[in-house]
């Protein structure tokens, strides 16, 4: 049995921010003044499901990576 949790469950969960964990998810992009550079996510791609709803995009992260990020 698998469990999917949403980015607000596993904030609670890391006791972290949402905003920390979809930077976790999709990375980031880090602006120079010359240059941007984009840093990668640090969560594997196996382990989310991304469900597009219109522009709205929900993400859904399995529960056995809990374990690896605390």
């Amino acid at each position: 049995m698998s469990i999917w949790l949403t980015v607000k469950e596993l904030s609670t969960e890391l006791e972290c921010s949402e905003q920390y964990v979809r930077y976790l998810i999709v990375g980031r992009n880090r602006k120079y003044g010359d240059r941007t550079r984009k840093e990668s996510p640090k969560i594997d791609e196996k382990y989310i499901r991304v469900i597009k709803n219109g522009r709205r995009i929900k993400y859904l992260i399995h529960s056995s990576i809990l374990e690896k990020l605390k």
